[in-house]
C-alpha cells in the first residue's frame, strides 16, 4: 500500500489500484507510520508527497519488491517472458503510446509491458520502472535520457466555434471561453503576446486539471483551448478539433526516454528504447 501510494501520490489512486477504498489506504499508511514512528508524507490540502523519510524508504523497497515480483515470474509459467515496467504521462500514453504499441508487440512478442501512467506529468525516473517517457524543461539528472520532441500547445476549438471565429483576428469575441490546463495558467497570456492578439479583458478562463477533460470540453464547443500538439494529432486529423492559427504556442518543456545505466543493456530496455525512438523522436 506504501510503495502504490508513493507512486501515485494519491491514497484516491493508490485505492483504485488496490481496490480498496481511500480510507482503507489512508488508515493501513497511518499504521505504518506510527509503527514505524516517521512521517512518511506531507498531507496538504489538495495534494499528498513523500517526506524526505518516505521517499529514502520507497526508493530502497520498490526495487526489492520488483525483484520479489520477477523472481516470483521466473518461477511462474511464463518464466520464458520478458517483462518491463514502463512510466509514461496519462495523455501521452492514451494518445500516442497505446496507439502504436501494438508494433511494438510485432516486433518482440516475447516482451510484456506492465504501462503505469497515473502520474499526468512525471518529472524524475521512478525507482521501480524500467524505462520511463518524463516530460521536464531541463534534462533529467540520475538517468540515461534521451529527448523525444518539444512540447508545444495548439490553439483549438471544435469546428462550430472555429466557423463562429471567421480568419484570425486581432482581437477575439469578448464572450470567449478560454480553456487552460492547470500547469499552465499564464499560457494563454503568452500565446496572445508571442501572436499580438488582444485577450478580452472580459473572457472567461476554465483551468481544468486533466488533460483529456481540457481536450473533451475544447471538442464539445465550451471555449477555446491549449493543447500539446504533438499528443493532439489524432483529433486534428479527424477533425474534432480545428487549430484557430496556424503557429503553435512553444514551451520551455521536453519529453525525455529514461531509464537508469544499470538498466540501459538490458536488451527488452534496448529494445523499448529503438522502438520509441522511431515511433516518437522528432526528426
Amino acid at each position: 500500500m506504501f510503495c502504490a501510494a508513493a507512486r501515485a501520490l494519491s491514497f484516491k489512486r493508490a485505492a483504485e489500484t488496490l481496490y480498496l477504498t481511500p480510507s482503507a489506504v489512508s488508515h493501513r499508511i497511518r499504521e505504518l507510520e506510527t509503527g514505524l514512528d516517521v512521517s512518511l508524507f506531507e498531507r496538504q490540502t489538495r495534494s499528498l508527497e513523500l517526506s524526505a523519510t518516505g521517499r529514502a524508504l520507497y526508493e530502497e523497497v520498490a526495487p526489492l519488491l520488483d525483484a520479489l515480483e520477477q523472481t516470483l515470474a521466473r518461477a511462474s509459467q511464463r518464466h520464458a517472458r520478458r517483462q518491463l515496467r514502463v512510466t509514461v504521462p496519462q495523455f501521452f500514453a492514451s494518445e500516442l503510446f497505446m496507439r502504436r504499441v501494438t508494433g511494438f508487440y510485432a516486433r518482440w512478442p516475447d516482451i510484456d509491458i506492465r504501462l503505469d501512467s497515473q502520474q499526468p506529468r512525471p518529472s524524475e525516473h521512478p525507482p521501480d520502472a524500467d524505462a520511463s517517457i518524463l516530460l521536464a524543461a531541463q534534462r533529467p539528472t540520475g538517468v540515461r535520457a534521451t529527448p523525444l520532441f518539444d512540447l508545444s500547445l495548439a490553439a483549438v476549438g471544435s469546428p462550430g466555434l472555429h466557423a463562429s471565429l471567421g480568419p484570425p483576428p486581432a482581437t477575439l469575441p469578448p464572450d470567449v471561453v478560454l480553456l487552460v490546463h492547470g500547469s499552465w495558467p499564464d499560457a494563454w497570456k503568452q500565446w496572445a503576446a508571442a501572436r499580438r492578439v488582444e485577450l478580452p479583458g472580459s473572457a472567461s478562463v476554465i483551468e481544468i486539471d486533466t488533460m483529456f477533460s481540457l481536450v473533451r470540453a475544447a471538442e464539445r464547443g465550451m471555449g477555446l483551448a491549449l493543447v500539446p500538439a504533438r499528443l493532439c494529432d489524432a483529433w486534428l486529423h479527424t477533425g474534432q478539433l480545428v487549430r484557430i492559427c496556424a503557429e503553435d504556442l512553444t514551451t520551455e518543456e521536453t519529453y525525455w526516454f529514461a531509464t537508469r545505466d544499470s538498466d540501459a543493456a538490458r536488451p527488452e530496455v534496448r529494445a523499448l528504447r529503438d522502438w520509441v525512438l522511431m515511433e516518437f523522436a522528432a526528426g
